[in-house]
């Protein structure tokens, strides 16, 4: 269910059992046409970092913010 482990790991427990001529080419080719890992890739963006404070403003409207707020559950479905 959750595919492969990508090229490199699957290449180190393929070659253990076999070898032929053209082998990383055939394993890339195959794990980049498998339906299963298409279907199960992983997150591979950075974790956010900590939040940084704002400086405070001489003058209005020097510094103008917006904060984006995604990836909330639902609430009363909304």
């Amino acid at each position: 269910m959750g595919g492969y482990s990508g090229i490199n790991a699957t290449m180190q427990r393929v070659k253990v059992v076999v070898y032929w001529r053209g082998m990383r080419k055939d394993v890339k080719h195959f794990i980049l046409q498998c339906v299963v890992c298409q279907r199960n890739k992983y997150d591979t963006s950075a974790s956010p970092k900590l939040l940084q404070p704002l400086l405070i403003s001489n003058q209005i409207w020097q510094h103008i913010t917006m904060d984006f707020v995604e990836g909330l559950p639902k609430s009363c479905g909304k």
